[in-house]
């Protein structure tokens, strides 16, 4: 691929009311290993026919009451996006685990690219040194902003009205804002897994 995806790095910033902590943009510095950013004008990224669903295709998850999450996904969708959000609720799954817990989800690992990862590595030492932990109910309203080959650019919109931030066992203020937009850019690996190849906060409101 000619061109790469510009790779994250770790810094702790808080996201959102919903307790999230997000990676930021980091380094330029071209890796072939790094897929190319959906909106490039790369010739050499081209879409595979997206399989039909079939009718054992499992149901999205819309709720996960022992990590307090729930979630609601645009309908308008082909397989490979459907299979694309469906890795996506995993992965917001075991986010909303590490930030209840301040243990890092080991299912991370299996659904988000290294730097995303590192960043959430970051995310638990952060929270364990300053005793946060978060509770309550975070909403996900989950939709496909562009399609291009093996990448799906998901736009999140996160809602963490009902999450309370707790320190040393007692509630205090939550950091950022109650809600906000997300982008998740999804990548179907050689493996034919999707993973959370790009996590970052966008300046628009939902």
């Amino acid at each position: 691929m000619t061109r790469s995806l510009r790779r994250l790095v770790a810094p702790v910033v808080p996201l959102l009311a919903v307790g999230l902590l997000v990676t930021g943009c980091g380094s330029d510095e071209p890796s072939s290993a790094d897929p190319p950013r959906i909106g490039d004008d790369d010739t050499s990224a081209t879409a595979e026919p997206s399989p039909e669903p079939s009718a054992s295709e499992e149901a999205l998850p819309t709720a996960v009451p022992e990590v307090g999450l729930e979630l609601s996904y645009a309908e308008s969708v082909n397989a490979r996006e459907r299979q694309a959000m469906a890795a996506y609720a995993t992965f917001e799954e075991a986010v909303r685990r590490t930030l209840r817990t301040a243990e890092l989800d080991p299912r991370l690992q299996d659904v988000a690219a290294e730097p995303v990862v590192d960043g959430f590595r970051s995310s638990v030492r952060h929270l364990r040194s300053n005793d946060i932990r978060f509770e309550g109910t975070a909403r996900a309203d989950v939709d496909v902003e562009a399609t291009r080959g093996q990448f799906v650019s998901l736009s999140v919109c996160l809602d963490g009205t009902d999450v309370r931030q707790m320190q040393a066992g007692e509630p205090v203020p939550l950091d950022g804002r109650e809600r906000g937009l997300v982008r998740a850019l999804m990548f179907l690996s050689p493996d034919r897994s999707w993973v959370v190849n790009e996590y970052r906060e966008l300046d628009l409101p939902c």
